[in-house]
């Protein structure tokens, strides 16, 4: 796993800055999750689109995105480290200056999905170099950093992005998000080096497809389960859950498989899939429910909405090397349970002062006693 430090032509300053540049990557990637979600109303006035065509600049994004994680596997394996990171971030660049140019709606969309495609190959290779970079003892701290920058990105983002919106049009996020990208796609040139063992493993184009498949229904049909037809979501949910399927069997059988499930055969590894997963449910669903909540039932500007969310990323940052740190010395055993009982308590606070004071009678909206009398 250190086999960068161990070489005598490497030093721990080059592996730091590589370090931080998988960091910085991490970042950008999660920053652009939800950093156009606070202007989806200003886009949808500006190019006269409805709710259910405007959702899909957050629906095609993460769909696109999950697509290619897997593919970033082949990628990673049969190029080397620093070309295959700059073209990376290119389609970040890319996306952002087509989107913020977009005379159509479907042209911000494809602006869109070109940074969903850098999305989803970024975050697997930059946690793959901060893996071969980090030695062994310092695993933990290391992997807390990552955690931090990727709960740190979409948390800032809603904060940066009512910021912006307060002084300037949508298209400015475009631009500040592409100014981002051409800062870390300069930074990976400069301090990348190749940690990979490359080889010339092949994509397989049918387990693409089955899971682009699998992924497109079973996103679609979740998405659209309250809005469209319940038949036709059921439909898409069957179709998707089918072409899983055969794409799990796919990679057993195929000597180059888009996706190695041979971890998935211990029971750590899938336990350990499973929090990591609920976590980030967690973390993404507060970014979202919070904000739209404080504007929608609390009235609040989307700057006031967003800053709600600033003592919790704070916290996160800080918490990240930390609990990093921790893991190192004692392991998860105890951390876990206790990170876990955390956000079960701020889920119920969140639920106890959204549900507010209950009013006294329908003329009131305060607990307070009331003077109005029923005539």
């Amino acid at each position: 796993m250190s086999d960068v430090l161990s070489s005598p032509t490497w030093n721990r300053r080059q592996a730091v800055l590589m370090i931080a540049v998988a960091a910085a990557a991490a970042f950008l990637a999660t920053f652009n999750e939800t950093f156009l979600n606070v202007a989806l109303n200003p886009i949808m006035d500006h190019f006269g689109v409805t709710v259910g065509t405007v959702q899909w600049l957050t629906t095609g994004y993460l769909l696109v995105a999950a697509v290619f994680v897997p593919v970033s596997n082949v990628l990673y394996r049969r190029y080397s480290t620093r070309p295959l990171f700059v073209v990376t971030v290119a389609f970040l660049v890319a996306g952002s200056v087509v989107g913020a140019l977009a005379p159509s709606f479907e042209v911000l969309l494809l602006g869109r999905l070109l940074q969903a495609v850098g999305t989803g190959l970024l975050v697997p290779i930059g946690m793959n170099v901060a893996l071969a970079v980090a030695p062994r003892h310092k695993l933990g701290l290391v992997m807390g950093v990552m955690a931090a920058m990727t709960t740190l990105g979409p948390s800032v983002a809603i904060v940066a992005s009512g910021a912006l919106l307060t002084v300037a049009s949508w298209a400015t996020l475009m631009w500040v998000f592409g100014g981002l990208a051409v800062a870390v796609m300069l930074a990976g040139a400069l301090f990348l080096r190749n940690v990979s063992v490359l080889s010339r493993p092949r994509l397989d184009v049918l387990s693409f497809l089955l899971v682009a498949g699998a992924l497109s229904g079973l996103l679609y049909g979740v998405s659209t389960v309250f809005e469209g037809s319940l038949l036709v979501a059921l439909c898409a949910v069957v179709i998707g859950a089918v072409l899983l399927v055969l794409f799990v069997v796919r990679q057993k059988r195929i000597p180059n498989p888009l996706i190695d499930l041979r971890p998935f055969s211990s029971q750590a590894f899938v336990v350990g899939v499973v929090m990591t997963m609920l976590g980030l449910v967690f973390v993404f669903a507060m970014n979202v429910v919070i904000p739209i909540f404080l504007q929608t039932s609390k009235e609040l500007t989307p700057l006031g909405a967003s800053l709600a969310l600033a003592p919790g990323i704070l916290l996160t940052v800080a918490m990240g090397p930390i609990a990093g740190r921790l893991f190192d010395r004692s392991g998860g055993g105890a951390m876990i349970p206790v990170g876990y009982i955390v956000m079960a308590a701020f889920s119920l606070l969140v639920g106890w002062a959204a549900a507010g004071p209950r009013s006294c009678c329908s003329h009131c909206s305060t607990s307070r006693p009331c003077s109005v009398r029923p005539s």
